[in-house]
């Protein structure tokens, strides 16, 4: 298990490697260097990357145990305007738009109320005369007037429906079984962890800086008590692997015994 002065060896025999540091975040001293620092001052280096490590480090939008964002509710029926109840599997649409007619059946004429102006939504009833399907004709009965139900299913007269859609879900209910609601279950419960993260392990795992010449990767410590350090690795983009970095920091800040 290195030292610090072990481990920022370690950390400079990476391939690319400029500079490395192990900064304290909360007062931005360095508590050791090694190679160069980017602005040519280590304490420089050290209070402006402490800067960022505390932003991580703090701020609620990257700790593990944020709340899940809420689903968005399910479209639901079209209100009227008016202010009156979402149109129902047997309602017409007429007049202008969201002007609704309930209790219309599909395929229904309208026809104007007496004594009613001629408005969007406004004096139109619903004409409920069976309308044969296209080339049936309607065969009246001796006295009265039978729809014509040759050619549909169940002996259901022309002009109707067999059967309805279902009927449609409340305002922002999820169906069972939906992609949404198999995603909602595999959410943890708000303020509660994922399995697997350990609680006392830092809220950031690394933070990882890239500029048109170099990469800045910024790994924090866990330890056993209560601290605020981070591995600062400054390495050159052309001749730097950035992947094997992350790997090897993650392996010397796993093994760094601060003491």
């Amino acid at each position: 298990m290195p030292g610090i002065d072990e481990c920022l060896r370690e950390v400079m025999s990476l391939p690319g490697a400029l500079g490395a540091a192990l900064v304290d975040w909360t007062s931005g001293l360095a508590l050791g260097t090694a190679g160069r620092s980017p602005v040519g001052d280590h304490e420089t280096t050290a209070a402006e990357t402490a800067e960022l490590a505390r932003a991580a480090a703090e701020y609620e939008s990257f700790a593990p145990d944020a709340a899940p964002a809420a689903l968005p509710p399910a479209p639901g029926p079209a209100a009227d305007p008016a202010g009156g109840p979402p149109p129902d599997a047997g309602t017409v649409v007429a007049g202008g738009a969201g002007s609704l007619v309930p209790g219309a059946v599909a395929g229904s004429r309208l026809i104007p109320r007496a004594g009613a102006g001629v408005g969007a939504g406004s004096g139109l009833i619903p004409d409920l005369t069976p309308v044969p399907a296209p080339g049936l004709t309607a065969r009246p009965a001796h006295g009265s007037a039978a729809p014509e139900t040759r050619g549909r299913p169940g002996g259901a007269p022309a002009g109707t429906h067999a059967a309805g859609p279902p009927a449609p879900s409340p305002q922002g209910a999820v169906p069972t079984g939906s992609p949404a609601s198999t995603a909602a279950a595999a959410l943890p419960a708000p303020g509660t962890l994922p399995v697997g993260v350990d609680p006392k392990a830092p809220p950031v795992e690394d933070v990882i800086v890239t500029t048109r010449t170099g990469y800045h990767v910024l790994r924090f410590v866990e330890t056993t008590f209560d601290s605020s350090v981070f591995l600062h690795l400054w390495l050159d983009r052309s001749t730097g692997n950035l992947a094997l970095a992350r790997l090897r920091m993650r392996e010397l800040a796993e093994r760094l015994v601060l003491v």
